[in-house]
């Protein structure tokens, strides 16, 4: 292509154009390194009148593609050009006789049924792109763009489908050989459902009802979609054109799976009160609503199926495998469930798997480990299920974390040393310096009290010293143990937590009092009352501390009383 054209083209300027082609005719159907024509640059920069000359000079133009495979129509409709895009169709239909030898001799039906390397016709482009208006002026000028599918598998009413082009959707649907369909084997109404487009979904189901039970690939109608969107007013429009649709499945399920698998609990009521049997399909496990419920942990989900009269039906139902819903709630680690479950009168605790028990799937299937909810799942199991030999499962449970620590000893030392040698030399350091930096200072006086601490006679000062040292002592004593902990048995490693434990708190209780005391014995002559809050506030910590760390063991204990058995937890 001529650089001077080039330009011409890209700036807009009809007055060189015109000069151009009197100098060199030829001039006009030059093509840049991409294949674009000046057509093509004149339409990339909007310049309307630009192109309406070379149209009508050169209206061959029309049919030139670049290396994209693209007319400039494709160009005008990716870009809402709609004025330009008319003039081009007034020229290709007013003057066939202008494009020279073309194949078929229709130079416009060419124009609009030219596919570009994507598959797309320029009316796909124009629904791409949202340009509803102009897409329903080509779709009135070929109605048989309708029916070709882009390389994405898109058919044109599916592309307007998922845009919310409604008006488009409404002139394609009623052209009776428009294809529907979309990638995956998905149609027009799948888009339009999950797009969340109500009065496109409406519009498909009246005028194509067929497609209220097309499945894609993978099997899934689009009332699935809606109930697995939480999108109520769709599942309505579904249920109100077909209410068998709720008793379709796709692999993984019916809609009221998916409402049971994601804790859609409006979208199940619906169902329900539309299809009240519904919530009765198992799928191709054999499972029901609450099974899929239990297995995905919707705890709220759940509750409603215990709680709801007409589904007591779904409570001890087997799957293919023979578990109940029972069965895989204890193999789920999730004591809320659980509990529900086991408060429902109507729940059989003592269903099996054969004599497989589900206490014996929790058992075998959940690692047992040194967690207050494992330890809370086997509570429950083991005194609502009859027949349970308690102290040998807790004996096994014992055993295999024994096995576990012993096959973990080194990284199991370094974690659990590494932490309390850290706060033992902290409170060691502290501690130590308190000592020789005496609150009030020392006796500077001659006589027989110099280099003696001021405050010594100060009942609250020998406090300060005795705590002071027993915080010291304590935490030393925690950091050796650490140091000892290197050896890497596991019988001391098995012991030696809970009493270091032990003794760091001593030391942290010890150093809140020596502080306190400190404090007191310093404040107190001037300002009694400020010392007395000191202490209140230091004083009471480690034992709230203390109390807060195990709260959740204590509420266990509570919960269960006397059943609750914490020592698993003491172990490693």
């Amino acid at each position: 292509m001529d650089p001077r054209w080039l330009k011409a083209a890209a700036s807009g300027n009809i007055a060189i154009l015109n000069q151009l082609v009197r100098e060199s005719p030829d001039i006009i159907l030059g093509k840049t390194p991409i294949n674009n024509t000046a057509l093509h640059i004149a339409m990339m920069f909007e310049h309307e009148q630009f192109a309406k000359e070379l149209c009508s000079s050169s209206p061959s133009l029309l049919l030139a593609t670049n290396s994209n495979g693209e007319t400039p129509l494709h160009i005008a409709s990716t870009a809402g050009l709609h004025s330009l895009a008319t003039y081009f169709i007034e020229i290709a239909s007013r003057s066939p006789h202008r494009f020279g030898d073309i194949e078929g001799g229709n130079p416009l039906k060419q124009m609009m049924m030219t596919t570009n390397n994507e598959g797309n016709t320029a009316l796909h482009k124009a629904l791409l792109h949202g340009h509803s208006s102009l897409a329903l002026e080509l779709l009135q000028t070929e109605p048989k763009q309708s029916e070709l599918i882009n390389d994405n598998l898109e058919s044109p009413m599916y592309i307007a489908a998922s845009r919310g082009l409604a008006d488009a959707v409404t002139a394609l649907v009623r052209i009776p050989s428009s294809t529907h369909g979309g990638p995956y084997g998905s149609t027009a109404l799948h888009a339009a459902t999950i797009s969340g487009h109500l009065s496109i979904a409406e519009t498909l189901l009246s005028e194509r009802r067929e497609l209220a039970k097309a499945r894609n690939n993978y099997g899934t109608i689009a009332l699935i979609h809606a109930a697995a969107d939480d999108d109520l007013e769709m599942v309505r429009l579904h249920l109100r054109f077909d209410p068998s649709l709720a008793y379709l499945m796709n692999n993984a399920g019916s809609a009221f799976h998916y409402a049971a698998q994601l804790g859609h609990l409006r979208i199940a009521e619906e169902l329900l009160r539309q299809c009240p049997d519904s919530a009765f399909v198992v799928d191709s496990k054999g499972r029901n609503a609450l099974h899929m419920a239990v297995v995905e942990e919707q705890v709220d989900f759940v509750k409603y199926i215990l709680k709801t009269p007409a589904l007591r039906g779904l409570l001890n139902q087997p799957d293919k495998e023979k578990y109940t819903p029972l069965h895989l709630a204890a193999g789920r680690c999730n004591p809320e469930i659980l509990r529900a479950m086991l408060a429902h009168e109507k729940v059989d605790r003592a269903a099996s798997c054969g004599s497989w028990t589900a206490l014996d799937n929790f058992f075998y299937t959940v690692k047992p480990a040194k967690t207050l909810k494992w330890n809370e799942m086997y509570t429950l199991l083991a005194y609502a299920i009859p027949g349970v030999c308690k102290s040998e499962l807790w004996h096994e449970a014992n055993k295999k974390l024994a096995q576990e620590a012993t096959g973990q000893i080194q990284s199991l030392t370094q974690r659990y040393t590494q932490n309390t040698t850290t706060a033992a030399i902290l409170i060691a350091t502290v501690t130590f310096a308190a000592a020789f930096t005496m609150p009030g200072g020392f006796s500077g006086n001659e006589g027989p009290d110099q280099g003696l601490p001021i405050l010594a006679r100060k009942a609250a000062f020998k406090v300060f010293l005795i705590s002071d040292t027993i915080a010291m002592i304590t935490s030393l004593a925690s950091a050796f143990l650490c140091i000892i902990a290197g050896w890497e048995d596991i019988d001391f490693l098995l012991h030696y937590r809970a009493f270091t434990r032990k003794l760091l708190w001593c030391a942290f209780a010890a150093m809140s009092v020596a502080f306190a005391t400190a404090m007191f014995v310093v404040i107190a002559p001037g300002n009694l009352s400020l010392a007395i809050l000191i202490c209140i506030l230091c004083c009471p910590l480690p034992f709230l501390t203390y109390f807060l760390g195990l709260w959740p063991l204590y509420k266990l204990r509570l919960l269960f009383r006397g059943k609750f058995r914490p020592d698993l937890l003491e172990q490693v």
